[in-house]
């Protein structure tokens, strides 16, 4: 075996593993959640996400937070034509009816 073929497959072996591994990991817990923990552990103990509880860990299946994050997805407002955060206060001020200014 040449020195090009046990590169070669090297490679294909450590693909193979990442990517076994990679596939190994079913769950987010509250620390590797794509979300920020408050809002996981949140999310969970309301019920919107199913969760597992395993030690000190909360565990959602990937599958569920993907399904969960999928389905918040969102949409351009039509006639939206804020460019910045002043003009959008600007504009829910006048369309609220609310006078003052935008200094926070």
């Amino acid at each position: 075996m040449s020195a090009r073929d046990l590169l070669r497959t090297l490679a294909d072996i450590l693909a193979e593993r990442l990517e076994s591994e990679e596939s190994g990991r079913e769950y987010y817990d509250q620390k590797n959640s794509p979300l920020t923990p408050d809002t996981h552990m949140r999310l969970v103990r309301c019920g919107a996400l199913p969760g597992y509880k395993v030690g000190g860990r909360i565990l959602v299946k990937r599958a569920d937070m993907h399904a969960f994050i999928e389905a918040h997805k969102v949409q351009p407002v039509a006639g939206a034509k804020a460019a910045t955060v002043d003009d959008a206060v600007r504009e829910l001020r006048e369309q609220y009816g609310i006078k003052g200014s935008n200094a926070a």
